[in-house]
């Protein structure tokens, strides 16, 4: 997060990506910042990162609209999408997926929010994501859905046994 606490140290993080990229021959960066996100950070990047590489595909990987901090960080990205050219969703990470102590096979990315084995909704669906990132202003030819080509298991994780629910 330092890197991107002033527009001085993004503008220096940028060219350098933007450098060092160009240099083996890429044509663009995608911005995957998973520990520790900082929106207005991000911000800054991507827009520093336009301004040292004006003729390169940006794109930012972002998580899914689980709540309203996730509505937060859609506003403060939308700002600056005209310096994005895609924003891919990472749309098939699931939420709470535990029924105690199981984790529960729950489809990886719903088109619609569906109830859970637990008597929940799903926090997270295609529908939602639209919702949020349409909501902040952002283009939907600019978002991108991610679509998990992996499931998950049953794992009895307190070993006792039991399953949560009938297979």
């Amino acid at each position: 997060n330092e890197a991107t606490s002033s527009s001085a140290n993004a503008l220096a993080l940028a060219e350098a990506i933007a450098q060092t990229l160009a240099d083996i021959g890429f044509d663009g960066v995608e911005l995957d910042w998973e520990q520790s996100f900082d929106a207005d950070g991000a911000a800054l990047l991507l827009e520093s990162l336009r301004t040292a590489w004006p003729n390169a595909t940006i794109t930012i990987a972002i998580g899914p609209a689980y709540g309203e901090d996730q509505e937060v960080i859609a506003q403060t990205l939308a700002a600056v999408e005209d310096d994005v050219d895609a924003f891919f969703v990472m749309s098939y990470i699931p939420g709470d997926q535990t029924w105690t102590w199981w984790v529960v096979p729950v489809p990886v990315t719903p088109l619609h929010g569906m109830p859970t084995p637990w008597g929940t909704t799903q926090a997270y669906s295609i529908d939602r994501e639209l919702e949020v990132w349409g909501g902040a202003g952002v283009a939907s030819s600019k978002v991108i859905m991610g679509v998990g080509g992996f499931g998950l298991v049953w794992a009895d994780t307190n070993s006792d046994g039991l399953a949560p629910v009938a297979p």
